[in-house]
């Protein structure tokens, strides 16, 4: 029961995130469940699902059902689903436990593409935007080409594809 509140209340401490469509955002590293470090932006083509609470959890994972099984994003562009906290010393110590919930909750072969993302406010204010989950396509160069806030709504399908298909002209100059 207290492990339970103490994990409810690192959760809550965790802040949604995003940014608008055309802006180029800086560099942040990905701590995945598997122990990797993954800097962004990778200078190839990515998909960010994300969010900081147990409400973003059910968004999230409806995001990446899409993408898993709705034939949307091709096996080319990689997609990561991360939790967003603010840097701090009590967001480090509570690493390990944010950690923990997240490797719970994704299936194993989405664990390397998953974890937790520390950023400063003043540094990263793109992240520290809104309060629900977002979906972000970014450009090789970190240019955020697409944006969804929230769960996938009935045309986010579409609008999703339309837009890898503008990622991939960018990306190959045409």
């Amino acid at each position: 029961m207290v492990y339970k509140a103490i994990q409810h209340f690192f959760w809550l401490l965790l802040i949604c995130s995003g940014c608008a469509a055309g802006e180029k955002i800086g560099p942040f590293y990905l701590y995945t469940t598997r122990g990797a470090t993954i800097a962004f932006p990778l200078g190839q083509p990515a998909l960010l699902i994300y969010g900081s609470n147990l409400e973003c959890g059910r968004d999230i994972r409806a995001w990446a059902h899409l993408i898993r099984h709705g034939n949307v994003v091709p096996t080319t562009i990689p997609h990561f689903t991360f939790a967003l906290a603010e840097e701090g010393l009590f967001a480090r110590l509570a690493q390990p436990l944010i950690l923990y919930r997240i490797r719970k909750m994704v299936p194993l072969s989405e664990q390397p593409f998953s974890g937790l993302v520390f950023a400063k406010r003043e540094e990263a204010p793109f992240l520290f935007q809104g309060s629900a989950a977002r979906v972000l396509l970014l450009s090789g160069r970190g240019e955020v080409v697409w944006k969804e806030e929230g769960g996938p709504k009935e045309g986010s399908k579409d609008e999703l594809a339309r837009a890898l298909a503008e990622v991939y002209k960018r990306e190959a100059g045409i």
